[in-house]
């Protein structure tokens, strides 16, 4: 039984909690020369024309975000809920599958 491609696609947030210090991203491409990369644990994204500039931008943010909030006592950030991460994902436009990985600070 043949099934396309459309009606297979699911996508599956549930990654897990990472450990203190450890955040999820979530890394798509938007069209051929631009990708985007989301902290869902602190909402913060960014882009760049690779997905590892990509999410190699979002750790900097990431990371500055962190050392602010610290400076001021105030939170980096907010979580994602599933039904914005849903809506993220709907951007992908790349040929391969959207990435997602865990970065330490």
């Amino acid at each position: 039984m043949a099934v396309e491609m459309a009606t297979a696609t699911q996508y599956d947030v549930r990654i897990g909690h990472p450990k203190a210090g450890q955040y999820t991203v979530l890394t798509i491409q938007e069209d051929l020369d631009r990708f985007s990369a989301l902290c869902r644990e602190l909402g913060i994204a960014s882009d760049g024309t690779t997905a590892m500039e990509a999410a190699i931008n979002v750790q900097l943010a990431v990371k500055e975000a962190l050392e602010v909030a610290r400076e001021h006592g105030i939170s980096a950030g907010k979580p994602v809920d599933d039904s914005a991460i849903f809506d993220f994902l709907q951007n992908h436009r790349g040929p391969e599958p959207m990435t997602g990985f865990i970065l330490t600070i």
